[in-house]
């Protein structure tokens, strides 16, 4: 398995107590979880909508039976699930290796597949957004979660196109986009669909609403992100919700995390505090 990404910041930030009650919103294949039991004798609740995913975590966290308890659910309801005051919450907004290597999700451009990209079997799959929206909702979307100049362009070339799979997309892509650009900007495309096919910045904006409303007094709110369109929902509710920010820029994986995990170079780090 994969180190999780700042690992040791997320345990630190936590402020891990004896006899606490933790979540991990993002649980994957319970890398962090992990660390955070190892360091409490606490309870620990693993949210994850990737059922097979919560299956990995509960054979890796296997042994902590009373103090340990997974999950299959969207993360903002999390205050409709949570009926107890928890004194630390996590939150890891970016990919699990396995979904990464999942070659049946189509997450990833780096290997054929489905263009699917749901983190659960409801709701549309990337093939269906990219049949069903116009193109000027297309462009939309590439520019919002994205970041993509010339958004219009891209949508009407991926319309006219209707790609396949995985590898239709990347062929056309890597043709649209010049040779040296091409790696990030193809990766925009595919951050772009994922996050709008799972709704991701709506559920980062609702998952705080309710973090908050469980969190005890003291109690810390620690979330990962990995580009700025995620930072923008984040502080943007923080503020609305006047939780005290612990620090007031993000923190950045340090020179040796990334060294040893590379996965972790666009990972920020924001800590609340109720």
């Amino acid at each position: 398995m994969h180190r999780p990404v700042m690992v040791n910041e997320v345990v630190r930030n936590l402020n891990l107590e004896k006899g606490g009650v933790y979540i991990d919103c993002t649980l994957g294949t319970g890398g962090h979880s992990l660390e955070i039991m190892k360091n409490t004798n606490g309870i620990l609740i693993g949210m994850d909508l990737d059922l097979e995913q919560v299956k990995i975590a509960r054979d890796r966290i296997n042994g902590k039976e009373g103090r340990f308890f997974p999950v299959v659910a969207n993360y903002r309801y999390l205050n409709k699930l949570i009926k107890v005051k928890v004194n630390g919450i996590l939150i890891d907004s970016g990919l699990s290796s396995y979904q990464l290597e999942d070659k049946g999700r189509g997450f990833s451009f780096r290997s054929n597949g489905p263009l699917d990209m749901r983190f659960s079997h409801s709701g549309m799959t990337a093939k269906e957004v990219i049949e069903k929206k116009s193109t000027e909702e297309l462009a939309s979307i590439l520019r919002n979660y994205g970041n993509l100049r010339s958004a219009f362009g891209i949508a009407k070339i991926i319309k006219k196109a209707d790609p396949e799979d995985v590898e239709s997309l990347v062929h056309l892509l890597r043709r649209t986009f010049r040779k040296e650009k091409a790696h990030k900007e193809i990766a925009k495309v595919f951050q772009a669909l994922r996050i709008y096919v799972n709704k991701e910045l709506d559920n980062l904006s609702e998952v705080m609403n309710a973090a908050y409303s469980i969190l005890s007094p003291g109690g810390r709110l620690v979330i990962i992100i990995y580009h700025s369109g995620e930072g923008k929902v984040v502080v943007k509710r923080a503020r609305e919700l006047g939780i005290k920010f612990v620090y007031k820029k993000s923190l950045k994986p340090t020179k040796e995390e990334f060294m040893e995990n590379p996965r972790s170079r666009s990972a920020r780090l924001r800590v609340f505090e109720k």
